[in-house]
């Protein structure tokens, strides 16, 4: 499922600000594998998920393959299901949306 990769993605690659769960979530998006030799990673708080978030907003293209990550465990698939829920709240109450990721990986775990 190898994709041709935007100049956005390359430039994500390159210089975006990346970490375990964003690697994670531009593998499953892409399946070019970022992951630097760790396992599969979920966001554990909002600045994790706030990476993952920048990679989507970096490279727009990419967010139509949102459902294959999926596949990368329950927290994930919980997550991808309220990814727009966790992006409002962290626009509108950070606290809210730190309560949210706590929840599902709590749940999901």
């Amino acid at each position: 499922m190898k994709e041709n990769l935007s100049m956005n993605a390359i430039q994500w690659l390159a210089n975006g600000d990346r970490g375990s769960s964003s690697n994670t979530l531009f593998t499953y998006l892409t399946g070019i594998d970022a992951r630097q030799r760790a396992t599969d990673d979920h966001p554990f708080d909002a600045w994790d998920f706030r990476r993952c978030r920048l990679l989507l907003e970096q490279c727009p293209e990419l967010k139509i393959n949102l459902d294959r990550v999926k596949a990368a465990g329950a927290v994930w698939s919980v997550m991808v299901d309220q990814w727009d829920a966790i992006c409002e709240a962290m626009d509108k109450d950070i606290g809210k949306a730190i309560r949210m990721i706590q929840k599902i990986r709590e749940e999901n775990a």
